[in-house]
């Protein structure tokens, strides 16, 4: 009993905990990069862009597969250029529209969800810090006028230099049609906890792609939590199997003591009526005359 009280409380903390880590996920955005086939992952985690690129169709591919494990999917242009107007190093991402796998999954927060409308941008904080710039805004950008739409929060990574815009935008800035570097991606709670198995199911959709894991330390603590737990919980249900074997081999044997216990004592009797019945053969005699 105190066993099975233990596997329900764990079980109990274990779907608090999923339900926290989607929650988490989704005001976090994306928590997955799917790569193309023949990047060099040590080129890519130095330049945090991808050389090769796949076709625009890859994302519905993936969007259309079953049981991949994953909730939201977006496909992105990723390049770092040079902002010719203003002579800044940038890296501009034109982001295609998200597509939501799993409707009852934890949605992403709105700024990752709400798509840009076209002719417009999104600036990073140090591009609209170093140059003033302010939602409304007007800029020439690689000789297109853009709108800037929204002016992004400080994030503390390469964010923070990067121009966002439509994927179509994207496409003829770079003059790169039908193409993306990467496919980002918000995996379930539980796909995160079997990484190697979503690997093998998005490489069964996108042969060669690769599947790069982006979490922040907070999420990785809880995922790892959830390790624990589940851990803890295989090795309660072990000892709940071996506790019923046991319970199961104790009533073998107390059956078959039983029947040997039932055995002796009528053999006892028998016995006990036989050794009467010869000792009394005189008086036996004695009545029957």
């Amino acid at each position: 009993l105190a066993l099975r009280n233990k596997q329900a409380k764990l079980e109990n903390q274990l779907a608090d905990l999923r339900a926290d880590i989607a929650h988490a996920m989704g005001h976090l955005g994306f928590n997955m990069t799917i790569l193309p086939e023949g990047q060099d992952m040590a080129d890519w985690y130095a330049n945090d862009q991808s050389s090769p690129t796949m076709t625009e169709t890859s994302v519905r591919r993936l969007a259309e597969a079953d049981g991949t494990g994953l909730c939201n999917v977006a496909g992105q242009l990723r390049r770092r250029v040079n902002w010719p107007e203003r002579n800044w190093p940038i890296v501009v991402v034109g982001r295609g529209p998200v597509i939501a796998l799993k409707p009852n999954s934890a949605p992403l927060a709105d700024r990752y969800a709400r798509p840009l409308e076209p002719g417009t941008v999104a600036l990073g904080h140090e591009l609209h810090k170093v140059f003033s710039l302010h939602e409304g805004d007007e800029i020439q950008l690689m000789g297109r006028t853009m709108r800037v739409a929204r002016c992004l929060p400080q994030e503390g990574t390469r964010d923070d230099l990067t121009v966002w815009t439509t994927l179509a935008e994207a496409q003829q800035l770079l003059a790169m049609p039908d193409r993306i570097t990467e496919i980002v991606a918000q995996g379930t709670a539980a796909a995160m906890e079997n990484l190697p198995q979503l690997r093998r199911q998005v490489s069964q959709v996108l042969p060669g792609a690769q599947l790069v894991q982006r979490l922040p330390g907070t999420v990785a603590s809880k995922l790892a939590t959830t390790n624990t737990h589940r851990s803890e919980q295989a090795r309660i249900q072990q000892e709940l199997s071996t506790q019923a074997n046991l319970n199961r081999f104790r009533r073998r044997l107390a059956g078959v003591i039983g029947a040997l216990v039932v055995t002796s004592c009528a053999l006892w009797i028998g016995w006990l009526a036989w050794s009467n019945v010869t000792e009394r053969r005189m008086e036996i005699g004695i009545w029957r005359t």
